[in-house]
């Protein structure tokens, strides 16, 4: 999930990570020679730029220029060297920041892309801002340094233009990528014992998971995207009592801390013993309050229909995200985890819906008073 928002939601994918996601479960390795070629040019226009600062002045120079033209430096430059190497320096503390979360999340261990990736986004920016600095000081020609300062800015982008000037389809690559990936990690895990399911062990197996989060059909409904004319749009709920208006189940546009739940217990319906689609006779959802709220069906004057003893329940931090009743519950759709700090994270990776502030503080005490308890034990 984080390298899933890495390369897609936050577009971070130049051509080593895209080419790292195109060749890791594939024999086929021309694409590495794109990687390779983008490394070698950005490099060798590096060197370049150093060469041409660093030019020595021979005897021949020195005799043939005045003292006005060995001047090393033009002050009418500055303002522009200092935009260039502001600009240039921004941009090297960005690549930086990106490179060392993709080393975390992405590669996970040093290889040939991984090195080129950090040669490329972390020391050549560096480099480029300090020589790019003194090459433009050292201008005499107004359109030369704007020229040198496109050329300058221009460098370091090469490797994240070159996969869309090459036709690779980014979104396609990384989500095979994924897609590999994560049924890699499910058949390694499932060769573990469950005893040895620990964190410990994963980490020394190398091992990532997620975020545990996920939807949970409790009525068995159709899994399928929005459908405004059906009725059916997944949106937070929230859960409220009040004193003559009884228990209302009402859709929000937000998490809020009404839409939070601890637990939730339900028992199905008696009498539709062939039915595909069960129906909840009694719901209690327990808020993060600890204020408990009970939906129950009325009593069947026949007899037929009844409540089944037998209870389900989940419980961690939850919202209902479809509701729908008459005689019985005859939708219900939660999402969220059995893990209270999972719950946030997921929130923020998905892009899900807003949460409030207040909604938030809850959550985050909810975590804090769990971990207390832990301690406690």
């Amino acid at each position: 999930m984080a390298t899933k928002k890495f390369l897609l939601d936050d577009k971070r994918c130049n051509i080593f990570r895209l080419v790292h996601c195109k060749t890791k479960y594939s024999r086929n390795r021309v694409s590495v020679y794109s990687a390779i070629f983008s490394f070698t040019l950005q490099l060798c226009l590096t060197i370049y730029v150093g060469l041409e600062k660093n030019d020595p002045i021979t005897e021949e120079d020195t005799e043939e220029d005045t003292e006005e033209d060995l001047t090393p430096y033009n002050i009418s430059m500055l303002t522009l060297a200092i935009f260039t190497f502001t600009y240039s320096f921004i941009v090297a503390m960005s690549t930086i920041s990106e490179t060392i979360e993709a080393y975390k999340v992405l590669f996970r261990g040093m290889s040939p892309l991984m090195l080129m990736d950090f040669i490329v986004n972390i020391i050549l920016p560096l480099v480029l801002a300090y020589y790019g600095f003194l090459l433009i000081l050292s201008e005499t020609s107004f359109i030369d340094a704007v020229l040198n300062t496109t050329a300058l800015l221009f460098i370091p982008e090469i490797d994240d233009q070159l996969p869309q000037i090459l036709g690779y389809r980014e979104d396609d690559i990384i989500r095979n990528y994924l897609i590999t990936e994560s049924m890699k990690d499910y058949d390694d895990v499932e060769k573990i014992p469950n005893n040895d399911i620990t964190t410990r062990e994963l980490d020394r197996r190398r091992i990532i998971c997620g975020v545990e989060f996920g939807d949970y059909y409790i009525t068995n409904g159709i899994e399928q995207g929005i459908n405004t004319q059906q009725g059916q749009a997944f949106q937070p709920y929230q859960v409220t009592e009040t004193i003559g208006r009884g228990v209302q189940v009402d859709p929000s546009t937000s998490v809020t801390s009404d839409c939070l739940l601890r637990k939730i217990e339900w028992s199905y319906t008696t009498g539709y013993p062939r039915t595909t689609s069960p129906r909840i006779g009694l719901l209690t959802l327990t808020k993060l309050d600890g204020q408990e709220v009970e939906i129950r069906r009325k009593m069947d004057p026949s007899g037929k229909i009844g409540i089944n003893v037998k209870k389900q329940s989940m419980e961690g931090l939850f919202i209902i995200t479809t509701f729908q009743m008459s005689e019985d519950v005859l939708k219900l759709r939660l999402c969220g985890s059995y893990k209270v700090e999972n719950f946030l994270e997921a929130f923020d990776y998905y892009s899900l819906w807003d949460v409030t502030l207040e909604a938030r503080r809850d959550v985050m005490r909810l975590q804090r008073e769990n971990d207390e308890n832990l301690h406690e034990d």
